[in-house]
């Protein structure tokens, strides 16, 4: 291969260069050691400068910036989002300072316009209110994914050529000029030498690294900055403070999202992309100033970048130079070799210029730069505005042709024939459609669904990738397209990397969102968990009185009160009403079953690795203050034979027992085509079928994203166990007459048991015709019975069984369904939206709990009180930077100041904030020492307590039926 330069970088230094030389007509190829826009340009906060950060520091980089503003403005308008700007002066700020930025900011060329205090607010409600001055000025965001692909597209449309994914090696020299570079295909291992006459060294942060290979040296240093995500535009301005620059002083609002940044710190390793605890504790203190109630912001995630100072002398981090330098390397003797480095993104197309212009002399070409009048992409045209209204939501018309370039003309034109309703969104929070992934799947740049994420923002979202992970993956091979080593290797990574941008910052609603997603990959869905070592955990718990007074409305409706409805409180308040006890249960809401599953996880993992046998047998190896030790096997078993007993007796038997009623483990199909280990099951989800046969069929719903066969069909097809069967993939037309909203299984579920729904029976047989087993979503209806199965299988021709898979939990809800219909029989009342918000206590003893309803605070006296509140998931756990807190009785838990330390770079394995709840004695009595009862007359059942993990023990449904009727029947002192 040979061209005339050759540039090193894919960020917007390096793609801007590329661009301007195309556009030039100098052949030019560039190197990225990653995809695109790796390094610091999607690393920052997105802030596409005015100047005023530098109008009082450095007047010329100021000046720059508000020139170069005004031009991106205009041929990037698809990647700016058009904010404006607040400058802010907070009560902590010096105002003398205000008088030399203003005269700054003029001297630069900069609209700053002084807004009245009232007029701000106004804009910004969630400012603080005692600001003293605020100024307006021209800030915008930029999305530096999108610019960055922006410009690689633009110079492609002139000849140049970018290859990501290779990474240069060396650099080769004779006679002291340049003659080329060693690059490697980190794909496929291929190595070449690619020859040229000059080398553009734009590595950003790497660039020293880069010069080295030459046996050179550039002052470049690595800036460390650390930046905050929230998952909504708390601010629709940029906001920054009125002072000198500084860390934590920005907000800018980004797309959905708000960024807060950013620190400064010196760094080795160019790669340094390790977010702390405190760093973002720190960045939450600095940003109080200007927003007061930052603390109820949901943090999305946290994430650090580096950045390449120009540091040619002692100066460092905040006092280092934002400028930009170019190095002529013939000065020390290598021709042909440059080094530019330093800068902002907002002035990249002017470093790019300048670069461009060195080479052009060099050359002895006269082509002037045409960068700052023409487009980086074209116009969409209303007639291809209008073909594509037939295929994309309305709503995110504007934002996938922005996303995609020059490229959405040709995604319009491969997907002319299909109609809008055939292009589902696999992620709602930032409107990616099945069309736009496979346009952007289909890219030769695109070796992996991260690289989806930054061609699409693909789990970037609210969510975190927990929903559209598994859709994009499973779309994917249903569109015959394989990214990574393998589909299921491929979600893994992109999980876990959205994992990675959590562990810092994991507390509140996030630390929730997350747990969610552990339990549904670990336990739901039967990821592996790659490994099975189990942290050892000392958990120190303390008291912090939670106990209420004041006058409020009165009801002692009960014996006893159950706090919860999931599934550990719903059985406690079913076993007390057995007993005679009068119970009453309070819930928030409609309880954990709803997005889980009716099978009974009892024990399927330990840190001795899967159990396959009798988990009973493998109660002995877990840790000593687990629940299921404190209970002991006897117990533990009990209570799922009187619970198996009691669905058999209501019509929804459990299968799984093994001979002599020993209980055995069993491999269950889940959506991915992997194994969910589990104990006890209904008759939809019993997978002995599958064992024995040699044909299967697995079918999924049209319009159905959250269960697409070929994802299933794809892994089945890989373990050994199916090496010999016939396994294969039909689609099936989906029962459910349509609505304003994307199907869910719950539809089609609902549909079945209210519908003849001939024509999906009549298809059903047909793809059935010589199966001997069907896998179908779960779909065989809400009700706690075989009715909707047995019309499946007798359709079918041969059985039929349900995969685990995606919320809603169709199977978990059938189980709610039994336990209520139960409570119902039992004359026992389940008070809905009913938030215990404290509790009164005398003594040893809980006398009352208090609880906000639509209609005022009540309080719900009783002689004994049981607390299923569930863990992290379900809110009875609340986590808090240095502290876990379970909010009734005001039980708190000391974690560490790192977060990161208390989570494990794995989120498929053990997790040592998983074993976070209140420790209690094997009477289920809450204890703050392991000896004495705190409270005589509470008890706690299910995820709440301390000692287990149970999303990758797949324990959670047994400890929640085991610690539910031992609560229930102990006899209370």
């Amino acid at each position: 291969m040979e061209t005339t330069v050759v540039i090193i970088g894919g960020g917007a230094t390096g793609t801007g260069i590329l661009r301007d030389l195309s556009m030039r007509g100098i052949p030019a190829i560039l190197f990225e050691q990653g995809g695109l826009c790796h390094g610091t340009s999607s690393r920052f906060h997105g802030l596409l400068h005015s100047g005023g950060r530098y109008a009082v520091s450095d007047s010329e980089a100021a000046a720059e910036c508000i020139r170069e503003n005004t031009i991106l403005r205009s041929i990037g308008r698809q990647c700016i989002h058009e904010t404006g700007g607040l400058f802010v002066l907070t009560e902590d700020d010096d105002p003398a300072y205000v008088d030399q930025w203003v005269k700054g900011c003029a001297a630069a060329g900069i609209s700053a316009r002084e807004l009245d205090p009232a007029e701000a607010l106004r804009l910004e409600p969630a400012l603080n209110p005692h600001l003293k001055r605020v100024f307006h000025v021209p800030d915008a965001a930029v999305d530096g994914f999108r610019l960055v692909l922006h410009n690689a597209m633009s110079a492609q449309r002139y000849g140049g050529q970018f290859c990501t994914y290779h990474e240069v090696l060396g650099i080769a020299t004779a006679n002291g000029r340049v003659t080329g570079v060693d690059v490697v295909d980190q794909q496929t291992g291929q190595a070449r030498r690619v020859h040229c006459r000059i080398v553009i060294n734009a590595a950003g942060s790497w660039s020293g690294r880069v010069a080295a290979l030459a046996g050179l040296h550039v002052p470049v240093t690595p800036d460390k900055g650390t930046l905050i995500v929230f998952n909504h535009r708390c601010t629709s301005h940029v906001v920054n403070r009125l002072h000198k620059s500084s860390d934590g002083d920005i907000f800018v609002p980004n797309g959905s999202v708000t960024i807060l940044g950013t620190t400064s710190q010196t760094v080795d390793d160019p790669g340094d992309f390790h977010a702390t605890t405190g760093e973002a504790l720190r960045l939450l203190d600095l940003g109080r100033p200007l927003f007061p109630r930052i603390d109820r912001f949901r943090i999305l995630r946290v994430f650090a970048g580096t950045r390449p100072l120009y540091t040619p002398g002692t100066a460092a981090g905040r006092s280092a130079s934002r400028g930009f330098h170019i190095s002529d390397h013939a000065e020390e003797g290598l021709e042909g070799l440059y080094t530019i480095f330093g800068g902002k993104l907002t002035t990249y197309r002017l470093m790019a210029e300048k670069m461009a212009d060195m080479v052009a002399e060099r050359l002895n070409v006269t082509v002037p730069c045409r960068t700052a009048e023409e487009a980086l992409i074209h116009e969409v045209s209303q007639e291809l505005r209008e073909q594509a209204a037939r295929i994309f939501a309305v709503q995110g018309l504007d934002l996938v042709a922005d996303r995609l370039g020059d490229d959405f003309a040709s995604c319009v034109a491969d997907n002319a024939g299909r109609k809008r309703a055939a292009n589902p969104l696999l992620c709602e929070c930032e409107m990616v459609s099945a069309a736009e992934l496979l346009h952007v799947a289909r890219q030769p740049s695109t070796h992996s669904l991260n690289d989806l994420r930054l061609r699409t923002r693909l789990g970037m979202g609210t969510c975190q990738g927990t929903f559209c992970a598994l859709r994009a993956a499973s779309f994917l091979v249903e569109q015959g397209i394989c990214l990574g080593k393998d589909p299921l290797s491929d979600m893994r990574n992109f999980v876990q990397e959205r994992w990675k941008g959590t562990r810092p910052v994991f507390w509140g609603q996030l630390a929730r969102e997350m747990e969610f997603a552990r339990n549904l990959y670990a336990g739901t869905l039967g990821t592996e968990p790659g490994t099975v070592s189990v942290p050892e955990v000392r958990v120190e718990t303390r008291a912090r009185q939670n106990s209420q007074t004041g006058r409020v409305r009165t009801s002692r409706v009960a014996d006893l009160v159950v706090v919860g409805a999931g599934l550990s409180g719903l059985w406690a308040a079913c076993v007390a009403a057995r007993a005679g006890r009068r119970v009453c249960v309070l819930t928030r809401g409609a309880g954990s079953l709803h997005i889980g599953s009716a099978t009974i996880d009892v024990l399927g993992m330990t840190g001795a690795g899967q159990v396959l046998g009798d988990p009973l047998a493998h109660i002995a190896r877990l840790p000593a203050r687990h629940p299921y030790v404190l209970l002991g096997r006897r117990k533990v078993g009990a209570a799922l034979a009187s619970f198996a007993s009691f669905c058999t007796r209501a019509g929804f038997p459990l299968y799984g027992a093994g001979e002599e009623d020993v209980l055995h483990n069993s491999l269950l199909p889940t959506a991915l085509g992997t194994s969910k280990i589990s104990c006890l099951y209904p008759e939809s989800l019993n997978p002995a079928p599958l064992t024995r046969a040699r044909r299967i069929v697995v079918c999924g719903i049209e319009g159905l994203r959250d269960c697409m066969p070929g994802m299933a069909v794809y892994n089945l097809r890989r373990r050994p166990e199916f090496a010999d069967r016939m396994i294969t993939a039909s689609w099936l037309p989906s029962p459910w007459p349509g609505g304003t909203r994307t199907q869910t299984a719950l539809d089609v579920a609902r549909t079945l048991e209210s519908a003849p729904c001939r024509e999906f029976y009549t298809a059903l047989g047909r793809v059935a015709t010589g199966a001997e087993v069907v896998l179908v979503p779960p779909i065989a209806g809400t009700r706690p019975d075989s009715t909707v199965l047995h019309r499946l299988s007798k359709a079918a021709g041969c059985p039929v069984v349900e995969m685990t898979g995606l919320p809603p939990g169709v199977t978990g809800m059938r189980l709610g369904r039994l336990l209520l219909d139960e409570l119902r029989r039992a004359g026992v009342p389940v008070l809905e939206n009913a938030t215990v918000t404290g509790c009164e206590i005398e003594g040893q003893r809980l006398q009352a709990v208090r609880t906000s309803h639509e209609d005022g605070e009540r309080r719900y006296v009783a002689d004994h009180f049981i607390i299923a509140t569930g863990g992290m998931v379900s809110g009875g756990l609340v986590l808090q930077p240095g502290v876990a807190r379970e909010p009734i009785l005001g039980l708190e838990c000391a974690t560490p100041g790192e977060t990161e330390t208390w989570t494990a770079a794995n989120p498929f394995a053990s997790q040592p904030v998983a074993y976070l709840g209140v420790p209690v004695l094997p009477t289920l009595e809450p204890s703050l020492d392991g000896e004495e009862p705190l409270l005589r007359n509470v008890r706690y059942a299910g995820r709440m307590l301390a000692g287990c993990d149970t999303a990758f023990e797949r324990s959670g449904n047994g400890l929640a039926l085991a610690t539910a009727s031992a609560a229930a029947l102990e006899p209370w002192l």
